[in-house]
């Protein structure tokens, strides 16, 4: 084959690539009968799905990043400059972190790098090798503890109404503690002699009086909790000694 021919067929093969690529999936919603394409919502969805993997494995970096070069208190005007809980990041840097040791590529979703974010790395690079789906990274981790721990896998009768209500009362007084307490950053600031002089004219007596019989409260809770727990099978003692 000359040059000549070699260019033409290339050429040929790049606008046959380009009339494909241009082919654009039919809309999953019909625009006129408003009636759904079935077919093309499933390849619609997949298509979301991949972009929101990729988001968040980009957002990981760059969070994780901030933190590096910045320190964690840039978290939080970072975390409300794009309008989501710190916590968030923290989670999305916590699975960027678990792959920092990874001598290979890590996983092509962040659904699959989450599900095996603690593995340690032997077992990372034997799940990659599979190139696992979410559910079977998610399955493979489940294995993973279970063999660390036999009873984990152990069927468990369901939970009760009443423990699912105090477990989310646990969690929401764990997301109120945690926003509470995000206002004491301020003692670790340094503050100039402008900023400390507005701070003390500002401070109430009644306010600081509350502020201290709050924060008490939530010590109260904690104490309480850490002797139940510690009763074991003992609540009603640890209750009469609230």
């Amino acid at each position: 084959m000359t040059h000549i021919q070699q260019v033409g067929s290339s050429r040929t093969q790049k606008r046959k690539r380009a009339r494909k690529e241009s082919v654009a999936q039919p809309p999953a919603i019909d625009p006129k009968t408003g009636t759904l394409d079935y077919d093309a919502a499933v390849a619609e969805a997949k298509q979301i799905i991949a972009r929101s993997e990729k988001d968040h494995w980009r957002l990981a970096e760059l969070a994780a990043m901030l933190e590096t070069q910045e320190g964690k208190k840039s978290l939080k005007k970072f975390a409300a400059d794009i309008g989501v809980a710190v916590c968030t990041l923290e989670r999305l840097i916590r699975v960027w972190k678990a792959w920092a040791e990874f001598p290979g590529a890590p996983p092509k979703f962040y659904s699959v790098a989450q599900a095996l974010q603690e593995l340690p790395v032997s077992d990372k690079i034997a799940a990659m090798a599979k190139n696992p789906t979410m559910r079977e990274a998610r399955e493979f981790a489940r294995e993973h503890k279970q063999k660390k721990d036999p009873n984990k896998g152990k069927q468990k009768l369901p939970d009760s109404p009443r423990l699912k209500e105090y477990r989310k009362y646990l969690r929401d007084a764990l997301i109120h503690a945690k926003d509470a307490a995000s206002y004491a950053d301020i003692v670790d600031e340094n503050l100039d002699n402008e900023r400390l002089e507005a701070l003390r004219n500002a401070i109430e007596r009644e306010l600081l009086d509350d502020l201290r019989d709050h924060g008490n409260r939530i010590i109260k809770l904690y104490n309480f909790l850490q002797r139940l727990l510690d009763a074991g099978d003992k609540p009603t003692d640890a209750q009469d000694a609230a």
